[in-house]
């Protein structure tokens, strides 16, 4: 196979190559690839987005919705406010009461004054029994070989964990296990309700998605939504 060997800058002469007989092993020599320098940049979820697909996967038992990554990206933005709200307004109270520590009592307070009204009662009612199973079911595990989470032992689908550190963060008191039950157990509360008259809006236009608009005209419709979230916005990423 000729090829052209450069002799000099003017001349340029062909050279022949032998080629190897059949039946020859020749080696090949290969140039290492280099590696790229791009960064590759990983889409974010928010804390909670596992959490809700649990929640919405318990509400929608039959399995003839769907629900979209900006239903989850809205609800996920609005725990996160809310359980802001609630932490600012319990240290509020604890310093109040010159405490080093945010209670129980101190998140019930605040689940009220945050929410308001009804939906203030019907999410202090869940806070209430989610701490009684959480005591009831640790007194069992503790005679038992039974492993379980803090937010199974209180029967929530909610990360206990991931809002005690958003409390913590919004505070600068120490937080108790029970009192981040208590505030999971009323967010876990309002993101079923919004969850549960969404699929109801949904199944009764006959659509199969869930979308972040149906969520957010529940919350611009309710009156007590419409309180909860004024001059708040939820736009997905």
């Amino acid at each position: 196979m000729p090829i052209l060997k450069k002799m000099n800058r003017k001349r340029i002469v062909a050279t022949e190559i032998p080629c190897p007989p059949v039946g020859a092993l020749v080696e090949i020599t290969r140039t290492p690839r280099k590696r790229s320098t791009r960064t590759v940049l990983k889409t974010s979820t928010g804390p909670f987005e596992t959490s809700l697909r649990k929640v919405f996967k318990s509400l929608n038992a039959d399995k003839s919705l769907k629900i979209g990554s900006s239903t989850i990206d809205i609800l996920d933005s609005m725990v996160v406010f809310l359980a802001t709200k609630i932490a600012t307004q319990a240290n509020v109270l604890s310093s109040y009461n010159k405490m080093k520590t945010i209670t129980q009592q101190h998140a019930g307070s605040a689940i009220s004054m945050v929410l308001h009204g009804s939906l203030a009662k019907s999410a202090n009612d869940a806070s209430n029994r989610a701490h009684v199973v959480f005591d009831r079911v640790s007194k069992l595990i503790k005679t038992s070989e039974l492993a379980a989470g803090t937010s199974d032992k209180a029967q929530l689908i909610l990360s206990v964990p991931r809002v005690r550190t958003i409390i913590k963060t919004n505070s600068d008191k120490d937080v108790g296990l029970p009192t981040a039950i208590m505030v999971a157990a009323a967010l876990e509360f309002v993101v079923t309700d919004l969850l549960d008259t969404a699929i109801t809006k949904v199944k009764e236009s006959s659509q199969s998605v869930v979308h972040g608009r149906h969520i957010q005209a529940i919350a611009e419709s309710d009156e007590e939504y419409k309180r909860l979230f004024k001059n708040a916005s939820f736009i997905s990423c």
